[in-house]
């Protein structure tokens, strides 16, 4: 709605000194020229927003403008709630911290939005670990914690994807979480890298202290970081058929829910998925187990038939050592 997205726009030049057309619509994501519009109804409203022209311009408030803060609605509210029993700032220490700010904002809450909220949190739940998850996996993220909040530089040695250990010295600009698991975005002597943080083998944080960018945005930052990784390790393709009812395991082992092509005369699924190695997708293939068959490339289908006959062959030699014995 348009004025839930004036509303925005306001709070949003609260909290930062000035912010660019283009800032507010990724942030709000809509089109440069919708934002343009809405600065415009808000000027009519006589809200004080003017802009800044230059390199480093962009839209501001007047100093010493306040607003009457919005009340939240009882979904706003209930938002809150839900987000605070996602678990993921227990990692970070701060998960008492959050329960007592929820306490006391419900203790405010009119009594019908309380009701509202324990009836959405007794039928909505979110945790965002995995079954698998080690309970104690992050012994470092306190540090690289530290080290973001207080913009020092932090030495640390690192296991790459190929098991090799290497020994950086970063400027960790911002710490992020994808679905139960951990992130570092830094600036290296060699670029702007991303780290995860369970590969972290030990961290010192340093006394040297450094400058993040002034236009610097984490969220803007992670997408390019993330869209640049996923192009770079995803250029393997391959084409798959699968029945309907093994869908849902082979969303869950690719990690995320794939485009469904046509079915066949069988019945079953086309699918295309790329992924960063011919080695990837034949480990990806062989753990799908049984039904699902690769149409190409060609390479693929022979390698996984290869370790097929390499795996029965183990398994019939194992069982007949163990009646041997």
């Amino acid at each position: 709605m348009r004025a839930d997205r004036l509303i925005a726009i306001l709070l949003l030049l609260h909290s930062h000194e000035r912010l660019t057309t283009r800032d507010l619509a990724q942030r709000l994501e809509v089109s440069p020229r919708t934002i343009h519009r809405d600065i415009e109804a808000l000027c009519a409203a006589g809200v004080p927003i003017y802009a800044e022209r230059g390199r480093l311009g962009g839209w501001r408030l007047s100093e010493g403008y306040q607003a009457t803060p919005p009340a939240l609605t009882t979904a706003e509210t209930s938002t809150l709630f839900i987000a605070g029993a996602a678990g993921l700032l227990s990692d970070l220490g701060m998960d008492n911290t959050l329960q007592t700010a929820l306490l006391k904002l419900s203790a405010w809450l009119p009594e019908s939005d309380r009701e509202a909220v324990e009836h959405i949190l007794q039928r909505i739940h979110i945790e965002p670990g995995n079954w698998f998850r080690n309970a104690n996996p992050l012994p470092h993220l306190s540090t690289l914690q530290q080290a973001v909040l207080q913009d020092r530089v932090v030495e640390i040695v690192y296991t790459r994807s190929d098991g090799s250990l290497t020994e950086r010295r970063i400027e960790p600009y911002g710490l992020i979480a994808k679905a139960g698991v951990w992130y570092m975005l830094a600036q290296t002597d060699q670029g702007r890298r991303m780290f995860r943080v369970g590969r972290v083998q030990s961290a010192l944080l340093t006394d040297d202290t450094f400058k993040r960018p002034p236009d610097f945005d984490l969220a803007h930052a992670w997408n390019e970081a993330r869209a640049t990784f996923e192009n770079r390790f995803r250029n393997y393709t391959i084409t798959l058929r699968v029945p309907a009812a093994l869908l849902p395991i082979v969303n869950k082992v690719y990690g995320t829910d794939v485009p469904v092509g046509p079915r066949d005369a069988d019945g079953r699924l086309e699918l295309r998925l790329s992924f960063e190695s011919f080695e990837t997708a034949c480990f990806f293939v062989l753990g799908c187990g049984p039904g699902v068959v690769v149409v190409e490339p060609e390479d693929l289908r022979l390698a996984v038939l290869e370790a097929l006959h390499k795996l029965l062959s183990q398994y019939a030699q194992a069982l007949h050592a163990s009646r041997v014995q």
